[in-house]
């Protein structure tokens, strides 16, 4: 996985969101970041794992396109745990949506 590439896209939507809060996300957020996040599920978590609260309010948005990729319960079950780190991240209607996507 290219964590590097991945953080300059996260980085990008961030900013985006601060500076245009009602404008799309960029197609390299909602295809590009999928693809990558969606190659290895144990470098996936482990860089899910590394993010703040902040990082995975964000990268939520994205949760059920990566969950459909994998189609494992595994995935699900550690998105609940990181929930549980970072309550603050909204992550509730993210993880439902991801739900959804392996069923």
């Amino acid at each position: 996985m290219n964590s590097e590439r991945a953080m300059e896209i996260l980085k990008n939507r961030m900013e985006m969101a601060e500076e245009s809060p009602y404008l799309d996300p960029l197609d390299e957020w909602l295809d590009e970041m999928p693809k990558i996040l969606s190659q290895n599920q144990q470098e996936t978590e482990k860089f899910l794992s590394e993010r703040t609260s902040r990082e995975l309010f964000f990268l939520g948005e994205i949760f059920d396109d990566i969950a459909y990729e994998f189609k494992t319960p595994s995935f699900i079950q550690f998105l609940r745990k990181l929930h549980e780190k970072h309550p603050d991240a909204e992550l509730e209607e993210d993880i439902r949506r991801a739900e959804e996507a392996i069923e």
